[in-house]
């Protein structure tokens, strides 16, 4: 089992949820990173997704943040994740040792969207440009 690490996820109005975990995986503006204890020091801007943190005990916890920095300090073998969200996305989203009533709940997936047929795409004029190409130099006899 991995080496638990001190882990905070707050936002302005509250502490969202405060322990021990193994793992945080989050979404940063450059992509996304997971987290484990010994990680190198960083600050990153949070993108808009999911966060994961796999606590040492209980079921994972999963929030949709809109923003926000995550900061990895690691000294003296010690390493500690403090998780700025903007928000912690819509009600239900996370779930936190105190507030057993609201469910855990990965964020929602993304809509699909009825995709064109194979016919309404192809184009009777096979090259779409040809009518913007100059026209051939002639030469009169």
């Amino acid at each position: 089992m991995a080496t638990p690490f001190e882990t905070f996820l707050v936002t302005p109005e509250r502490e969202v949820w405060s322990g021990q975990a193994t793992i945080v995986i989050a979404r940063g503006s450059e992509g996304e990173l997971g987290i484990m204890n010994g990680h190198a020091p960083m600050l990153i801007q949070l993108a808009i997704g999911p966060l994961f943190i796999e606590p040492v005990e209980g079921e994972r916890i999963a929030a949709a943040v809109d923003g926000g920095f995550l900061h990895v300090v690691t000294g003296e073998g010690e390493t500690r994740v403090d998780i700025l969200a903007e928000h912690d996305g819509p009600a239900g989203c996370a779930r936190t040792p105190n507030a057993a009533s609201r469910p855990i709940t990965t964020p929602r997936p993304w809509p699909t969207w009825p995709r064109p047929s194979p016919a309404s795409t192809s184009r009777a004029d096979p090259d779409p440009f040809a009518r913007f190409q100059p026209n051939p130099v002639r030469s009169d006899p």
